[in-house]
């Protein structure tokens, strides 16, 4: 043992373990008595991630240990439950395995309801079996203390909620996501009435529609929806959240047909997914152009991958507020529509040609604007390079961030020289040069960790 941390109080002790993994941890716990009272110490208990595989003999000792140690203390918890490949169908031994581990978590679950201090709970299931991933009425017990919910099934069966959360008072933050059998939110379920964020992942074989439990979320202000293959009248029960301020439809096949009267959104977020062409319609593209003329409340706007928007809509005008504008939809060189719409635009990010195309309606009405961000493959590198020297000659703008293609990378034309010019030109100008990772663009995290 070094003698370093032999001689260091059990309270720096357990902070120096606390930068280890809970494995670690735990087999240095065995050193001596005191090593293991600074791994089990309550403040490091309070933030864990757990492993559970449907294969390993250690699931009950570490089960145990949950149970015996950290149950009372644990605030922010995250179980991953990796099931071993199924053969097809899955027999009934893997069934009974899976079976056993979600047995476990339950039974923690219910450790953590006692002490009352679980504040936050993401729970993920790896496999490639149809096994349901159901939170049914035990689930409940959690009613006091919790404040987010995550719950992701990658490549495996359904999540299905079954349990009645009207009266988990605190439970503001809920993510579910099932990639390959679609979420099902069961007609005797209820949603608690005071939750503000909404994430539903789903997969694009599932063509139904929005839960009608949706519309008693009258406090909703943030809604999440990622590939998704509703129809456009699926989305009903969106117009009646007349709360919601913030929506993203992420990888979503189409277009909400209500879009148009959620006249209280402040954001709008419509985009591909991984980088995918949608497999919308031009009626979505027309769907959404119409819609945009009549959400006059609309502070920032990102559009990404959809059909049937090649060039910037006319009713682009209507949005006065717009402070940040991500027009991703491809190399055209359709500009911005001119007009005081632009007055007060801080952000404006898109293709090398459609920014350059529009430098002459941002010079004389977008005063505001602060931030340019500009994508390039090797067919827009001299554009790119003519907007990077317009950008260091407006000293309002004080951050221009470029992002350029493998191939642009290798053949970048006159553009190394143009950033030279807009340094020199503008001293203050913050540059940025990044990878064409569109999905980073201008655009916050959909799926943040527990903190």
């Amino acid at each position: 043992m070094p003698a370093g941390l032999a001689s260091l109080p059990t309270e720096l002790l357990a902070r120096v373990l606390g930068c280890l993994e809970l494995e670690s941890r735990h087999r240095l716990a065995v050193v001596a008595r005191r090593w293991q009272e600074a791994a089990n110490s309550p403040a490091l208990l309070r933030c864990l991630a757990l492993r559970l595989f449907t294969c390993f003999e250690g699931d009950r000792e570490l089960s145990d240990w949950f149970l015996q140690r950290a149950a009372q203390h644990v605030q922010q918890l995250k179980i991953e439950v990796h099931a071993e490949e199924a053969s097809t169908p899955p027999d009934e031994a893997q069934w009974e395995q899976q079976a056993e581990v979600w047995g476990l978590v339950q039974g923690m679950l219910m450790a953590c309801a006692g002490s009352g201090q679980l504040a936050g709970l993401h729970l993920e299931l790896y496999t490639d079996s149809d096994c349901p991933f159901v939170l049914g009425a035990w689930f409940t017990a959690l009613s006091g203390s919790l404040r987010r919910l995550f719950v992701e099934s990658w490549d495996g069966g359904p999540v299905v909620l079954t349990a009645n959360l009207a009266h988990m008072a605190v439970l503001g933050d809920v993510r579910l996501v099932s990639t390959k059998s679609g979420i099902h939110i069961q007609p005797p379920c209820r949603l608690p009435a005071r939750l503000t964020k909404l994430t539903l992942g789903g997969s694009e074989s599932d063509s139904g529609a929005l839960a009608p439990q949706i519309i008693s979320l009258s406090r909703l202000a943030e809604l999440a929806l990622c590939r998704l293959a509703y129809t456009r009248d699926g989305y009903a029960p969106l117009q009646h959240l007349h709360a919601l301020t913030r929506l993203h439809l992420h990888g979503c096949v189409h277009v909400p047909a209500c879009l148009g009267q959620l006249g209280s959104l402040e954001e709008l977020l419509v985009e591909s997914y991984g980088g995918e062409q949608l497999s919308s319609t031009a009626e979505d593209g027309a769907t959404l152009s119409a819609a945009l003329g009549r959400l006059t409340c609309l502070t920032r706007l990102r559009l990404e991958g959809m059909p049937g928007l090649e060039a910037p809509p006319a009713t682009l005008t209507c949005l006065g507020c717009l402070r940040q504008l991500a027009w991703l939809q491809g190399a055209s060189p359709e500009p911005l529509p001119p007009g005081p719409w632009l007055r007060h635009l801080q952000l404006f990010a898109a293709w090398a040609p459609a920014v350059a195309t529009s430098m002459p309606a941002l010079a004389e009405a977008a005063a505001a604007l602060t931030e340019l961000e500009v994508a390039a493959d090797a067919e827009g590198c001299e554009q790119a390079a003519a907007v990077v020297r317009w950008a260091g000659g407006r000293h309002g703008i004080r951050r221009l961030a470029v992002g350029l293609s493998d191939q642009a990378r290798e053949a970048p034309g006159s553009l190394p020289a143009a950033l030279g010019e807009a340094r020199a030109a503008n001293p203050a100008l913050i540059v940025v040069q990044r990878d064409l990772d569109l999905d980073a663009w201008s655009m916050p995290d959909l799926y943040p960790e527990l903190e």
